[in-house]
């Protein structure tokens, strides 16, 4: 009985890109078996896996600024006279040695942001906007607000010091022109004397919580 002397290969998943492999021999081509594009599969399983990531990353954000919003009181939610809500607490003074009322806690309220260069109520265009309380005779404190992909150009720091920490936010920090990165959770100061710029690298609102120690001196 003559039997076929072809090589059966089982069938090629076309949608897949997989072909059949030959070789050569001094009787011509033979079959020597399927290539499977792992390439191509690494590429596709890459592509998936990267848009998987920028959905998760949507989401992410989604949900902090969700977390923000409930987060945050407006002046609305939060009534002025409340004795349990006013920035104002009665404190014992050393050198008087008097109990006095100074605001020791500050509040947010969007009301209060200002735009960083006019010092006039921020807009919802404005880029960079703060706030600015506690102050006393030795600092005063505040939030910073840079909106996604902006910048804060250099700015010197004449006999203050600037303490910084990240509230939310990853951001590129230029101090005494050296570039350093810093994001949620990290904090740095700007000695006196010395030139610091900021620049958002996220497309959401980095916020800032800033002192300044005025007259400082090492």
């Amino acid at each position: 009985m003559r039997r076929s002397k072809r090589r059966k290969v089982a069938v090629l998943d076309g949608w897949r890109g997989e072909r059949i492999k030959y070789r050569w021999t001094p009787e011509g081509f033979e079959n020597d078996g399927i290539i499977s594009p792992k390439g191509q599969q690494n590429a596709k399983i890459e592509r998936t896996t990267k848009k998987r990531r920028r959905i998760k990353t949507r989401q992410i954000v989604a949900e902090e600024e969700e977390e923000e919003r409930k987060h945050f009181e407006t002046e609305s939610d939060c009534a002025v006279d409340d004795e349990g809500n006013s920035p104002i607490v009665e404190v014992f003074d050393l050198q008087l040695e008097n109990h006095i009322p100074l605001e020791c806690i500050l509040k947010y309220y969007k009301s209060a942001l200002l735009n960083i260069q006019t010092k006039e109520p921020a807009k919802e265009s404005d880029p960079i906007v703060m706030t600015k309380g506690l102050t006393t005779n030795l600092f005063f404190a505040g939030i910073m607000e840079i909106k996604g992909l902006e910048e804060k150009m250099p700015q010197k720091i004449s006999a203050s010091l600037l303490l910084f920490n990240v509230s939310r936010g990853k951001l590129e920090v230029i101090l005494s022109g050296q570039t350093r990165f810093i994001k949620t959770g990290d904090s740095f100061y700007v000695p006196p004397g010395n030139t610091y710029g900021l620049r958002n690298l996220r497309n959401y609102t980095a916020k800032l919580f800033y002192v300044n120690i005025k007259k400082f001196s090492f």
